[in-house]
């Protein structure tokens, strides 16, 4: 079947699985309280109340015919412990109900104390609910302004993480884009990116599904999975904060449908996005083409008597890219597209004990083809394609008690992927002395692997005396793959001292693996086999700091990342930010023995009013050791500050934020007679990198509706930030034009809620 025909039908069968959820989920309809007592007014009966009594977040029971109702509102009252007092005729106040005894049970307490304590380090959360100790509110997360109004883009802002502003998957503390784990509702998710091979460019989340966005930029806990640097845990929004709502997006990069329906017992969620004709120019040059993508999630969860809950989910999306140009001498087409459907439930606690299991598959289709035509250096074209199918389940179980509480549970993965590529090179002999990998003209490949990835962890947190927390936990990790058999255990050690309660000490000490990914396989760069997992260790020292005066946040860490069992991977000497880089002349092999990052990390937020100013800087080197010797890896940015201002002005919600650093490392090339030969790896640093952004949001409403609309622009001052160098021989002359990333992109997105 085409693949467009393929493409129709999945959008075909989301629509339609969509209207029959959203049929089956009309009884029972939940509305906000705000929304029931705009029915009172137009009544004639005035209700009374205080915003900080009355949040926007309480839902209640629809009446039975729709109609405002006193004694219907009443009964919905007493179940959010309010009730209503008359003041007189037709006038009526809302208040707080009597206060109910207070429990004396301390067993609830200390349970309630030691699930609240986080010991690990580098984390940070930004929460639709506001629970816990989040650093960012959810607000924050919509109203920091990116590139392309992407919320997964606010992690390159935070400390630890490397970026030029182009990809949307942050380098963190000197690991590779691909060590970053990325889960969604529990399931972890290959290369959630739309613009996959062409610096993912954006994120397959509308910012609306982000009911909680937790970052681990350092020693994440073990139940996340295996990963050398960082983990990023997305969460749906949860029935309770979610209201009744439908909405239109039309922006300047795509197109949006989204919806949101809460009843008693169940609730839905549904999104539906797509490109716009002006996508393309979120690529970093103009002329490269007019790519297609679109993504969609459905989520229906329900509630059954006995108090468990489920959630079925079903995520897809899909690129349609065609990109190039005779200017640029490349030309490249790739579709892409994944599904993945899983069904979550979770059990109500008993005898303290709570658990959740999931069970699901996934489908990964990647496919690109390409040719290169650049007169005097090289000419070749590339065809590649890796299709993966994943089997996943896994169980989830966790303890309070007293003074401690045990976390416990499995994972198990079943893969199978297929491989095939084809190639043709051939260099100008000017330019054939720069790469280092064995390549013959015509290359060609065909394989496939499969095998079983199984995981179990257990996980003990403590309490000992009023301040000090103790965190430990063990995880063993074992794949079998054609060929390819191991087993690499991994555990954490973490310390949380509190001598003050606005101060909090923390050590956290731990062992990390990660095996190769099937679909990371770099089958165009000549790698057929499933590498070994790679394996180091971390250690991390914080202090988070709360001055009441100010309501200040502080945070400082300092890290050392020492990772002796590391993965050959691939670079280009001179610029990494072309179509085809695999065919390029300057494509080298990178085999450490081991590399290094250090870093001290500082952050501090301060609110102002109804806004906050937040700032972070950053001293960072990230170092291969390559032959005895440590080399600087390319995107090591030594020193990085992120700082910006929130406000309200006028009915606007506003927000600048500004991010510098050192620039990237390039390897420099210069002509030798008729060879063109290259310097030391990584010796040279581009100017550094500066981008300011803003981001504007202002709300109308109206009777029938409400309009959103959200404007930003990245890059304002429109500075020409190098990111590589395009080598060019005429002559007897090496010509260099250097290669710059975004200039100032605007966006504009309206949204229609009714």
């Amino acid at each position: 079947m085409p693949r467009a025909s393929i493409k129709s039908l999945i959008k075909s069968v989301l629509l339609s699985t969509f209207f029959l959820v959203h049929s089956a989920a009309a009884q029972n309809e939940l509305v906000t309280l705000g929304e029931y007592l705009q029915r009172a007014k137009a009544a004639g009966i005035n209700v009374i109340y205080a915003s900080s009594l009355v949040t926007s977040a309480y839902r209640i029971k629809n009446g039975p015919d729709g109609r405002f109702s006193l004694k219907h509102l009443r009964q919905e009252l007493a179940l959010l412990h309010l009730e209503l007092e008359q003041l007189g005729p037709g006038s009526y106040l809302i208040k707080a109900a009597p206060a109910a005894r207070p429990s004396t049970s301390s067993d609830a307490e200390s349970a309630a104390q030691i699930e609240e304590v986080v010991v690990h380090s580098s984390r940070y959360q930004w929460s639709q609910q506001g629970s816990g100790a989040p650093l960012f509110s959810h607000d924050e997360l919509t109203r920091r302004p990116v590139l392309a109004n992407d919320a997964l883009r606010v992690a390159n802002q935070l400390p630890g993480s490397a970026s030029i502003g182009l990809s949307a998957r942050p380098r963190v503390r000197g690991g590779r884009e691909n060590e970053t784990l990325i889960e969604f509702d529990s399931v972890r998710l290959y290369n959630p990116f739309h613009f996959e091979s062409y610096n993912s460019l954006n994120s397959v989340f509308d910012q609306r599904l982000l009911g909680e966005l937790e970052f681990f930029s350092g020693t994440y806990p073990l139940y996340l999975g295996d990963s050398l640097s960082a983990a990023m845990s997305l969460r749906p929004p949860e029935p309770d904060s979610l209201t009744n709502r439908r909405e239109i997006g039309v922006g300047s990069y795509q197109l949006s449908y989204f919806q949101s329906k809460v009843n008693a017992d169940d609730s839905l969620l549904f999104s539906l996005r797509s490109s716009s004709p002006e996508a393309g120019h979120l690529l970093e040059s103009q002329d490269l083409g007019h790519p297609e993508y679109i993504d969609s999630y459905l989520r229906y969860q329900w509630e059954v008597p006995s108090g468990r809950s489920y959630a079925a989910n079903l995520l897809w999306y899909g690129d349609d890219l065609s990109l190039g140009s005779d200017t640029t001498g490349e030309e490249a087409q790739a579709n892409y597209s994944s599904a993945y459907a899983w069904l979550r439930t979770d059990g109500p606690a008993e005898e303290g004990i709570r658990w959740s299991a999931t069970i699901g598959l996934g489908y990964l289709e990647n496919e690109r083809a390409g040719w290169v035509n650049q007169p005097a250096k090289v000419r070749g074209d590339l065809t590649e394609r890796i299709d993966q199918l994943v089997v996943f389940a896994s169980q989830d179980f966790s303890l309070l008690q007293d003074e401690r509480s045990l976390a416990w549970g499995w994972e198990f993965r079943h893969l199978d992927a297929h491989y095939a590529m084809s190639s043709h090179r051939f260099i100008d002999p000017a330019f054939s002395h720069l790469g280092n990998i064995p390549r013959a003209p015509v290359e060609s490949f065909k394989g496939n692997e499969q095998g079983q990835q199984a995981a179990l962890y257990l996980i003990g947190k403590y309490r000992i005396g009023e301040q000090l927390f103790i965190d430990t936990g063990f995880r063993l990790d074992a794949q079998n793959f054609d060929g390819s058999e191991a087993i690499n255990p991994a555990f954490r050690m973490g310390l949380l001292y509190q001598p003050h309660y606005s101060v909090d000490l923390r050590a956290a000490w731990g062992r990390y693996t990660q095996a190769q990914a099937l679909n990371d396989l770099p089958i165009a760069d000549l790698e057929t086999a499933i590498a070994a997992p790679q394996k180091g260790n971390q250690l991390v020292l914080s202090l988070d700091w709360t001055l009441p005066v100010f309501e200040a946040e502080f945070k400082a860490e300092i890290y050392r990342k020492d990772i002796e069992s590391v993965n050959s991977y691939y670079d280009n000497l001179s610029n990494a930010f072309t179509l085809l880089p695999e065919l390029q002349p300057d494509r080298v092999r990178i085999s450490p023995q081991r590399y290094r990052a250090d870093g001290v990390e500082l952050s501090v937020e301060v609110p102002v009013g109804p806004g906050s100013v937040w700032a972070n800087y950053a001293y960072a080197t990230a170092r291969d050791r390559v032959d005895g010797i440590f080399v600087e890896r390319s995107w090591d940015q030594g020193r990085t500050f992120n700082g910006g201002i929130q406000f309200a002005l006028a009915g606007w919600e506003l927000a600048l934020s500004a991010g510098f650093h050192e620039g990237w490392l390039t390897t420099p090339l210069f002509l030798s007679g008729d060879r063109v030969l290259s310097g030391p790896r990584n010796s040279e640093r581009f100017d550094h990198f500066l981008s300011i952004d803003a981001k504007a949001i202002r709300r109308f409403p109206f009777s029938y509706g409400e309009l959103r609309v959200e404007l930003g622009v990245s890059n304002l001052g429109n500075r020409e930030n190098q990111i590589g160098t395009d080598y060019r021989v005429s002559g007897d002359v090496l010509g260099d034009t250097p290669f710059y990333g975004v200039s100032r992109t605007g966006f504009i997105d309206f949204f229609w809620t009714f």
